[in-house]
């Protein structure tokens, strides 16, 4: 609010959630600001949103989950679901994504579906409780890294690493790499965060030589690629303390 008081060119922002800002994003447009959404993207289109595609992230995941614990495995077909906050874009989107394919399977078991709130002592909470009622779980998918973090140590606590698959998505970060590497995830789907915060300038420029907010209304998703113990390597991943010590 009291940016739009300012009267700036532009405003980025990064959502909590789907609903929160909608209307203040909408009040920026009809000023003339130009309002750029990052990674977690409102319930309205403004300028420009910048992340992936998380409904088809979430087909992505859903499919991989489909490999792993589908009809012709010898598993038992249950899957469990840690969704971070359930109106914050990334999971909210994600989800929709990942139910839209799995509910046209006959052989999935859904068993849980709830909230971490991206806390990922919340996640372990849920994630051992899930694995106490069904220890012959087969994955597990959680909407963001430094959540699964959690239900990654719980799946280890528990000696399932071997039997359960753990998915999960984040922006690349080095310590995502290592998470891998000590079989705390299984699969993770790499969107990239520098790359996004180029497309964010990017689009920022764009706007601006176009004349300004409210002239123009498109989405630049992030590319993503998925890592596992196979393919992780230094390339896959970045490291914060570079980033911070170009800024000092």
């Amino acid at each position: 609010t009291s940016l739009i008081a300012e009267g700036p060119d532009v405003i980025v922002t990064q959502n909590p959630d789907t609903q929160s800002l909608a209307r203040l994003m909408m009040q920026a447009n009809r000023a003339g600001i130009a309002v750029i959404q990052m990674n977690m993207q409102g319930a309205v289109q403004t300028d420009a949103f910048v992340g992936p595609d998380y409904i088809a992230m979430g087909h992505e995941i859903a499919d991989m989950a489909i490999e792993k614990c589908g009809s012709g495995t010898d598993t038992s077909h249950k899957i469990s679901i840690v969704q971070g906050v359930i109106t914050g874009g990334v999971s909210y989107f994600q989800v929709q994504g990942i139910m839209d394919t799995l509910s046209k399977r006959d052989d999935i078991e859904i068993v849980s579906s709830q909230a971490a709130d991206w806390d990922a002592s919340k996640a372990r909470a849920i994630t051992e409780t899930v694995l106490q009622q069904h220890p012959d779980l087969c994955a597990i998918l959680d909407m963001w890294d430094g959540q699964a973090i959690g239900t990654g140590a719980a799946v280890k606590q528990a000696g399932l690493s071997d039997s359960i698959t753990v998915i999960t998505s984040g922006g690349g970060a080095a310590s995502t790499c290592d998470l891998i590497r000590d079989d705390t995830f299984d699969i993770v789907v790499n969107y990239d965060a520098p790359g996004m915060g180029r497309d964010a300038w990017s689009s920022v420029m764009i706007v601006m030589q176009n004349g300004g907010g409210g002239k123009l209304k498109t989405q630049v998703f992030s590319p993503t690629y998925v890592m596992t113990k196979e393919n992780v390597d230094e390339a896959s991943c970045w490291n914060p303390e570079k980033y911070a010590s170009r800024l000092r």
